[in-house]
């Protein structure tokens, strides 16, 4: 399972400069099921929106083929006690997402690097093909 923060998921579907990269990893990985947040449900689709609202549609496809993981009250729990202080809320509940699928986590794509950091403290595995 590879799990995304939001970040990744809009390199996706709004060109930027990890775009390419990002896909031709994805592509040497493509048996991986991918898995985020809900939280992305928001995240994704208004940062799409602010680039380029014709895109919405794109990003709510590819969110629709994702597990995304409830922000239920154990996860909202665990991301309250993760990482630094520093951490912002949505990135906490982004690493606390990732650390709930325990061994079926194969590698988390992160892009902020401040969740990058908490993740690799967490001992998570984390890329961010550039």
């Amino acid at each position: 399972m590879i799990a995304f923060d939001s970040s990744a998921l809009t390199k996706l579907v709004v060109r930027e400069r990890e775009t390419a990269p990002l896909r031709a990893w994805l592509a040497e990985h493509e048996e991986a099921a991918w898995s985020a947040s809900s939280l992305t449900r928001v995240e994704v689709v208004r940062a799409v929106a602010r680039v380029d609202a014709a895109a919405v549609p794109d990003a709510r496809r590819l969110l629709a083929g994702m597990d995304l993981v409830p922000m239920g009250p154990d996860l909202l729990e665990a991301a309250a006690d993760l990482g630094p202080p520093s951490l912002r809320s949505p990135d906490a509940i982004h690493l606390a997402t990732a650390r709930s699928l325990g061994s079926a986590l194969e590698v988390f794509v992160v892009y902020d690097e401040r969740l990058a950091e908490a993740a690799v403290d967490a001992g998570l595995p984390v890329v961010a093909p550039s």
